[in-house]
């Protein structure tokens, strides 16, 4: 990783209120589509991903959005867009713990067929088997690929950090960027491993995310290397 990778942004890194998604307090300002995004996830993947746009100087060119279930997503992508849009892409970064695949894909199908006649953007899924602590702790260590059970890979990160960074930084992006290319490249290896084995990449069966796909948009947006 170069050296620009590890600056963590000029100073402190700006607090953003929390909204929610269909509930605003303020109108943000309408921007071309293009190099305009909008990202919706749940916390504390929000968080993370929102420290890391600050810190790139990006920030600028993402509207985040937080949902707390699937079922909001259409009406959040449809809200986000009257607010704040046009967006070239919508990304939805998604926590799957290993339900019903027919059940969520049918869901999945649904909201995005919705968003797609409503304002002809097809929103991105970004699954997180089985939670998005898992792409975390990549950043320490290699995780085995059957370990599929949130409870395991929460209590590992919160094991992990305590251990390598400490408590005196705050912020997961903070605490973990310094190993930012070792997630990128776990999080590759597993991505090849899933497509060798004809894994489906939107519901895995096994743990896994493909959330290196953004970071490293974001990074080239960012003009830097991880």
């Amino acid at each position: 990783m170069t050296a620009s990778a590890h600056r963590v942004g000029r100073g402190a890194i700006r607090t953003i209120r929390e909204r929610d998604g269909v509930s605003l307090e303020r109108v943000t300002p309408r921007h071309p589509a293009r190099n305009h995004f909008l990202v919706v996830a749940p916390e504390p993947a929000l968080s993370y991903l929102r420290e890391m746009a600050v810190a790139l100087e990006i920030d600028d060119k993402i509207t985040f959005a937080f949902v707390s279930g699937l079922e909001m997503v259409a009406s959040v992508c449809l809200e986000w867009h009257k607010r704040a849009g046009p967006f070239q892409r919508a990304h939805v970064v998604w926590e799957w713990d290993g339900g019903d695949v027919a059940r969520m894909d049918s869901e999945w199908c649904a909201l995005e067929e919705a968003v797609w006649e409503r304002i002809a953007l097809r929103p991105r899924p970004i699954v997180c088997r089985p939670s998005f602590l898992l792409w975390i702790l990549w950043h320490f260590e290699d995780v085995d690929p059957d370990c599929c059970q949130a409870e395991v890979v929460r209590k590992r990160v919160e094991s992990v950090l305590k251990k390598t960074v400490g408590v005196h930084v705050s912020g997961l992006h903070a605490r973990t960027v310094g190993h930012l290319g070792e997630a990128v490249g776990r999080a590759r290896r597993m991505s090849r491993l899933r497509q060798g084995g004809e894994m489906d990449r939107l519901w895995p069966t096994e743990a896994g995310t493909d959330l290196h796909e953004l970071v490293l948009s974001w990074y080239r947006l960012a003009r830097r290397e991880v």
